[in-house]
């Protein structure tokens, strides 16, 4: 399933590459237009303070889940043992930014000290680190492959 998804994603990459400019930029405010009409709704409806939040969250998630991923595996998908610690890593500095995140929006964080919030924040995103290390580990060993080379 998951590479019929991937084929059906490289296909479509390679046929954007032959359309024309007006076209692709059809299809950008088309996608914003997708993104937009939910946005407008949730804000007339709701509040547009709860939107912002959102986006704030979302944005705070997929921008580094996406560049560090990409990053680590740019520059260090050789080396096995560093590119894991680095990927979990960055899982907990995304829990850490989280946690902050949304202990500085809470209106009911104002009561507590500064030092407090980061400490839980860091908390957090260690306790992330550990748990993802962990884990991997016994992902890994509990579905070992075998090895393909013999």
């Amino acid at each position: 399933m998951i590479q019929r998804v991937i084929d059906f994603l490289t296909a479509q990459s390679i046929r954007s590459k032959s359309l024309s400019l007006s076209t692709r930029i059809f299809r950008i405010v088309l996608s914003l237009a997708i993104l937009a009409i939910p946005t407008l709704l949730c804000g007339f409806l709701v509040n547009f303070k709860v939107v912002f939040q959102m986006w704030l969250f979302l944005l705070a998630t997929i921008i580094p889940l996406v560049g560090g991923f990409f990053l680590i595996w740019k520059y260090q998908s050789n080396n096995h043992k560093i590119t894991f610690l680095l990927a979990t890593g960055l899982l907990g500095f995304v829990a850490f930014e989280l946690s902050l995140l949304g202990m500085l929006i809470d209106q009911r964080s104002s009561n507590f000290s500064m030092t407090y919030i980061l400490s839980n924040a860091v908390l957090i995103g260690v306790v992330t680190f550990i748990i993802s290390t962990v884990g991997s580990f016994l992902f890994s060993m509990l579905f070992r492959v075998p090895d393909s080379k013999k």
